[in-house]
């Protein structure tokens, strides 16, 4: 069996979405893609700039 690891990343505007509001959707993200299949690590940063 082949080993697999999905990279997400998303990406809001300045001001769209908080902190929290983010790590959530991160998450939520994660469980829809995954579908409950395979466990997941979410971390969350803020950038001012990129």
């Amino acid at each position: 069996m082949a080993n697999k690891a999905y990279h997400l990343i998303q990406a809001f505007a300045p001001g769209e979405v908080s902190f929290e509001e983010a790590h959530q959707i991160g998450k939520e993200l994660a469980d829809i893609v995954l579908e409950g299949k395979y466990s997941y690590v979410v971390t969350t940063h803020m950038s001012a700039f990129y």
